[in-house]
Formats: structure tokens, sequence, C-alpha cells
């Protein structure tokens, strides 16, 4: 037989201090709920990484210190995201070299349709005007097309199937398409009012370049990250934004900052190829320049063959060849961006000695130089760039 069910008298109210305990413990959650969820409104006050979700966001990163207005953390970070995406998706868009945009009208455009004329964005027409005030860098647009394919090989074969050096072919183009991209007879830009430009180019070079596939006749190449990093900063200061510190992937700093300090890492190497980290301490508001001339995880400049060559990104528009002048080299001015700054630097970067060349500097630029595992040259104006210490593994 089945058991008899037991049954248990219930009561039919709470008791007095079980409503209480309930009463309490509703009032710490519910106090809880509102402070976590205030605190998630609000954010933390503080340095932190402002991200955005477009194309052009992977290659920089913006840290900001949150806390500084009137605002609540949570809505000023919101409100310097906001920006930040807006300068990204506009100056990345008037510098992309691979996706035409026809309103503004962007670089890929302009390589897409030479000999006409036509209205550009304005911060494109001012960086090419800027540029080419300094010497015919953006005519080597072919040249820094072979050069990024060689950057991103894999392996060694990879590498030599694009290295002027090692590939009679490439040497052939390079012996061929040099001598036009140095003169205004084949390829030139012609500006004139309205932020309107035009691309000429003549039929024998676009004749050579349809032979050889060239997709690209003007272009900033690894110099890109330079002018885009001063556009985004820019947007940044109008906006009253001055608390924040642009790195751009390939070196470039713009730390917009006034009076805190910060330091940052510098990598070389030695003979042996050993890794040697240096730091050094710098003060907003301050460009910088940290380029190196071999590949690292934050700095993907060169490619290093198994024999222990380097092929950077420094083309010469004198021979259409890289070079690697320095291992590391830094550079900082507070009165220019990095753009400016660059165009001081370019002539050390691409030559095979870079003595003769310091001369370019302006009296307000630090440079400091390392070549082969050793600080070869200091040159530090103003004392930007301080000592704060070194670590070899």
């Amino acid at each position: 037989m089945p058991r008899p069910v037991q049954r248990i008298p219930l009561e039919e109210n709470a008791s007095r201090s079980r409503l209480i305990w309930t009463l309490i413990a509703l009032t710490v959650a519910a106090g809880a709920f509102f402070f976590g969820f205030r605190g998630i409104l609000n954010g933390e006050a503080g340095w932190t990484v402002i991200e955005s979700e477009g194309i052009y966001g992977a290659s920089m990163t913006l840290r900001y210190r949150l806390g500084e207005t009137k605002d609540s953390p949570s809505a000023e970070q919101k409100k310097v995201r906001q920006i930040y995406a807006l300068a990204l998706e506009e100056n990345g868009k008037a510098f992309d070299i691979r996706n035409a945009s026809e309103e503004p009208r962007n670089l890929a455009w302009l390589n897409r349709h030479p000999n006409t004329e036509t209205e550009i964005a304005p911060i494109l027409f001012q960086a090419l005007q800027a540029s080419l005030a300094s010497g015919r860098w953006v005519y080597l647009g072919p040249l820094y097309e072979m050069n990024e394919s060689l950057l991103a090989s894999r392996t060694d074969a990879e590498a030599e199937q694009s290295d002027p050096r090692r590939n009679p072919e490439m040497a052939k183009f390079l012996e061929e398409i040099l001598p036009m991209l140095q003169t205004d007879e084949h390829i030139r830009i012609e500006f004139t009012d309205g932020n309107r430009v035009c691309l000429h180019i003549s039929e024998a070079l676009r004749a050579m370049g349809e032979s050889y596939g060239v997709e690209r006749w003007i272009d900033f190449g690894w110099q890109r990250g330079a002018y885009l990093t001063d556009a985004v900063a820019a947007a940044l200061s109008a906006a009253g934004a001055e608390h924040g510190v642009l790195t751009y992937q390939h070196g470039f700093v713009r730390c917009l900052e006034k009076g805190a300090s910060f330091r940052m890492d510098i990598h070389g190497t030695e003979g042996s190829g050993q890794v040697r980290t240096e730091s050094l301490t710098y003060t907003g508001p301050i460009s910088i320049l940290s380029l190196s001339a071999f590949p690292s995880p934050d700095l993907p400049a060169g490619y290093r063959y198994g024999d222990g060559t380097l092929r950077t990104p420094w083309i010469s528009a004198a021979d259409g060849l890289d070079h690697a002048p320095v291992d590391t080299m830094v550079a900082a001015a507070r009165e220019s961006g990095c753009a400016e700054l660059l165009t001081q630097v370019l002539p050390v970067l691409t030559r095979e000695s870079w003595e003769d060349s310091l001369p370019s500097l302006k009296d307000t630029t630090a440079m400091l130089v390392w070549k082969n595992g050793i600080r070869t040259v200091t040159r530090n104006a103003d004392g930007m760039l301080e000592d704060a210490g070194s670590n070899v593994p």
C-alpha cells in the first residue's frame, strides 16, 4: 500500500521578522542596481582607449583622459568617440588608395581618372601641396605599390618577386619608370582654386604602366599615416577634445594633452640581431615620429630576409630603392605636426648615410638615432625626449 501523505500546516501570513529581512534584501539589491547602473552611465574618470568601428580605425589608437569637463565621463566618452569616428571616416576616405570615392573625390579616384580636372577633399588638396613642396615623393606611387608587396611577403621567395635588387624583371621596371616619375613632362599635379586638381600623365607613362599593371600613380605610401594622424588631431582639437594621445601603427604620435608626461618604448637591434629596448619620456603637447627599419610586433615596418638583409619602406626619390641608414629613429617637435616633421627627416631616411642630412632639421626639432644597437646621435632640442632607462633581454 502507498504511504499516507503527511500534511504539514503552513502559516497563511509571513512572520514579521521574515518580512523585515525580505525588505532589507530588496533594498540592498535595489541600491546595488542603482549604483551599478549609475556607474555604467557615468563611466570612470581617467585614461581609457576610445575605439572606432570604422574601416580606418584599425591602424590608429586614441588614448583619452576622461573627467576633465563638466560632462560625466560616460557622456564625454560618447562625445569624443563620435568626433573621433567622424574624423577617421572623413579623412581616412580622403587618403584611401584602394576604394574610390565620388563625394568627395579621393586619392583612389584621382589614380583612376588621370588627365581629368576635378574637385577633391580639402584635406587631400592641402596634403598633396605640402608633400610636393618638399619633393616628388607622391609621384612614387608605382614604387610604393611594388614595395608594399615586398614588405607584405611571408617568405623570401615571395619577397624576391617584388625586389628590384633580386629580381631582374623588377630591376628593369624600376630602370624604365623612374626617369619618367622624376620629371613633370610625364607626371605632375596641377592645382587650381576651389580644391580642384588635375593629375597629368603622359601617354608614354600610361602605356608603360598598362604593360606592368600599375594601379597607383600618386600615393603617400607609408607616409600616409602622418597626414591622417595630423588630420584627426586637428579635428579633435577643433572640437575641444584635447586630452588625448593619437598613435598610428607605423610610428606617428600626436599628443594633445598639455603638461602630462608619458613613456614610450624604443626598439632596436644589435649586430647579433638581439632586440634592445630603451624607454623615453616626453611631455605634451608634442608630435613624435618613432620609425624602425626592422619588423616588430608593434611596428610592421620592414622585411628581413633569412640572411639578415633588411628591406624598408623608406624609398628614395633619387634612385627608387629602399634604404636603411638607421636602425631606429625618433624625432619630435612642438611647433610642427607629424607630416611637417616627416618632411624634415625624409632626407635622413632615404639615403645610404644619414650624417649629411642633419642640416635639414629645424633648430626646434629633436632627433635620436640608433645604429647597430647604439644611440649614434642625440639632438634633443628643448629636452623633449628624456631617457627613462634601458633593458636588454
